[in-house]
């Protein structure tokens, strides 16, 4: 969707774009002497660029303190929660649950695992597992 909008946008640009020599000389003149304006905008006010500068130190410092208190919230909140065993070979990498996490440790996995002689939907057989070698 972002791209359809970015090229609509794009073409849009490109279409208003003028096409006679005069008319883009023009344009040109006028993007450089707005870009020269904007830039040397501390010189002609030093005052408000110095506010501004303040201003701007200020929301980094919020910016830091909200950052470092979302991790903190973060992690006392996966020391709450529990987190999963972490894959040693790679870092970052949270290893699967296993099935027997999912139905529990002492539940059968397959039929095959039921006692012999009773079906995997009879409760018994679920509930107590034995395997015969």
């Amino acid at each position: 969707m972002s791209l359809i909008r970015t090229g609509l946008v794009l073409g849009a640009v490109i279409y208003m774009m003028p096409t006679d020599s005069k008319r883009q000389a023009e344009m040109i003149h006028t993007a450089s002497d707005t870009l020269v304006w904007g830039v040397t905008y501390c010189d002609r006010e030093p005052a408000a660029c110095n506010q501004a500068k303040a201003v701007w130190a200020q929301m980094v410092e919020k910016a830091k303190f909200g950052a470092a208190l979302a991790s903190d919230l973060a992690q006392k909140w996966s020391e709450q929660h529990g987190e999963r065993k972490r894959n040693s070979a790679v870092p970052g990498a949270v290893q699967p649950r296993s099935i027997g996490d999912l139905i529990g440790a002492d539940a059968p996995v397959s039929a095959q695992e039921a006692q012999p002689g009773t079906t995997a939907s009879d409760p018994a057989a679920l509930s107590n597992p034995s395997i015969d070698g």
